[in-house]
């Protein structure tokens, strides 16, 4: 019976794994010695210890156990990213302003106004294509709901598994952004109040020195 303490790996000449077992070599997964003497030495070794023979196997058979590769989590990744790069770099070094602005369609299309904000986009190297283009790049990193989970308090930030508070920031004193079950506004409004303090005790102590001046 093969003690499983005597199993000894050594690498030998060509930079395969040879194990020992009680004398016996193993290598890349055939023991060295009589058929019968290697099926013995197989079955109690496998019953006793649940050997894994992919250990014994050479470094170019074990690398060929590929595991499945995780998709990427990076929008330069994807291919609408692919499509708008090549479409940047080969299609759009081919217009000129001059030629944009006579098209008077794509003109209409890169003006925007909207809430009494007006956007002209007509002046920039862009046509038609690439408002698609840009359009399904926002699609593929769901940018729609990437806003409503900013503007909600959702933890977007996966660098740092936190919320991107911004919105916070400027939100008016009442409204709500909900982290972690904590209402973030009233945080921020609370160390705004505290700053406006020490502003009016600064100011007042410069009032009274220019006063005594």
């Amino acid at each position: 019976v093969l003690d499983w303490k005597f199993l000894d790996l050594r690498k030998v000449g060509d930079g395969r794994m040879l194990g020992f077992v009680g004398g016996v070599g193993v290598l890349n997964s055939g023991f060295v010695g009589s058929a019968s003497l290697r099926a013995e030495s197989r079955r109690a070794v496998l019953a006793r210890k649940r050997v894994d023979l992919r250990m014994v196997l050479s470094p170019e058979k074990s690398s060929s156990v590929e595991e499945p590769k995780k998709e990427s989590k990076l929008i330069s990744r994807t291919p609408e990213w692919a499509a708008l790069k090549k479409h940047a770099t080969e299609d759009i070094p081919l217009t000129n302003i001059k030629e944009l602005l006579e098209d008077e369609e794509r003109n209409n299309e890169m003006l925007v106004d909207y809430d009494d904000i007006y956007l002209d986009f007509t002046r920039q190297r862009a046509n038609r294509k690439t408002l698609d283009l840009l359009f399904q790049l926002a699609e593929k990193a769901n940018l729609k709901e990437k806003i409503s989970g900013m503007v909600s308090g959702e933890k977007i930030n996966i660098t740092e598994d936190r919320a991107v508070l911004h919105t916070a920031l400027r939100a008016a004193k009442g409204e709500k952004v909900i982290v972690d079950g904590v209402n973030v506004v009233d945080e921020v409004h609370g160390v705004l109040d505290r700053i406006k303090v020490r502003i009016r005790i600064v100011l007042m102590w410069l009032s009274s020195c220019c006063l005594n001046v």
